[in-house]
């Protein structure tokens, strides 16, 4: 009687199974391309609202958009659709309003800050300069590290103090980068592409990068505990790497991107980087604050200067 009721079940689930209409691949990447479709017109009606001439106002307000939020969840994916739009010569409802609300998505999926006017460029050469920029930051980033710690110095990347605003006549904080906090800000806005290069340097033995690594992947990636002589912690973010770089690569046109690997077997190091044993103390690096947005007028954050809070 029971081997009756588990065959009548099984009938059931594979006459459901049978029933279930499936979706091709390439039904699924129509209804995604409907839905980005539809997704962008909004935008595009969204920001009818804003002037030809964008201000800075303006600026925040594009940022601001539910719209550009709902295309940023897509993640990685919306690039190439959002960038086929830029390509098209016919494509005029690309206000400059528009130009800053793809800059910001692209900003948020990849961290990489673009100047609007040159989105294009950065696409169509598949980031071919990151290398080159990351290397000559990495060597000023070196020295820096070397001279604050030659001199018994923390790794600081703003200082703080407190003044008097004399047209208020109120304490006000203001906070001032450090060459160390420009250069490390610099490297970041180069954004996820240079993940698989923090990975060569660390492997060398630079682990000052770990905190790079942490806020390109938005704690995603982070040592715990950390601490010399870092090896766990190495063999951690390598294996982490490998299987999460599918995540983290970005499809420029004419690449493959990668397949997640299988976790290797019997392979004691966590994915996060994380190692049992006593706590030690922590390297000198700062915790880091948020990315800032890019810049007003289509540049790139400023390279240093004091800022309101």
């Amino acid at each position: 009687m029971r081997n009756i009721y588990i065959l009548s079940l099984l009938l059931i689930l594979v006459t459901f199974l049978a029933l279930t209409p499936k979706v091709s691949c390439g039904e699924e990447a129509a209804l995604t391309n409907t839905t980005l479709d539809k997704e962008y017109d909004n935008l595009i009606k969204a920001l009818d609202s804003f002037s030809v001439s964008i201000q800075s106002d303006d600026e925040k307000a594009v940022r601001d958009l539910p719209e550009v939020e709902a295309l940023s969840k897509h993640g990685l994916k919306v690039l190439p659709f959002l960038m086929g739009k830029l390509q098209r010569p016919e494509e005029s409802r690309l206000s400059t309003s528009g130009l800053f609300a793809i800059r910001e998505i692209v900003h948020r999926v990849t961290k990489r800050v673009v100047a609007p006017n040159d989105l294009q460029a950065w696409w169509e050469s598949g980031g071919k300069d990151t290398r080159e920029k990351f290397d000559a930051l990495y060597e000023s980033w070196q020295k820096e590290v070397k001279k604050n710690t030659d001199a018994g110095q923390p790794l600081l990347l703003k200082t703080s103090e407190e003044v008097i605003d004399p047209e208020r006549w109120e304490i006000v904080v203001k906070s001032k980068e450090t060459d160390l906090g420009r250069i490390y800000r610099q490297m970041r806005d180069l954004g996820i592409e240079i993940l698989p290069i923090l990975l060569e340097d660390i492997k060398k033995g630079d682990h000052t990068l770990f905190v790079l690594v942490s806020d390109l992947t938005d704690g995603a990636f982070h040592m715990t505990p950390p601490g010399p002589p870092y090896e766990l912690e190495t063999r951690g973010f390598a294996k982490w790497w490998e299987l999460n770089k599918a995540a983290y690569t970005i499809p420029f046109p004419g690449t493959t991107p990668p397949a997640p690997e299988t976790p290797p077997a019997n392979d004691n190091t966590a994915p996060g980087g994380e190692s049992g044993g006593p706590t030690p103390p922590p390297p000198p690096v700062l915790p880091v604050e948020p990315a800032a947005p890019p810049a007003e007028g289509g540049t790139n954050p400023p390279a240093s200067g004091e800022t309101q809070p």
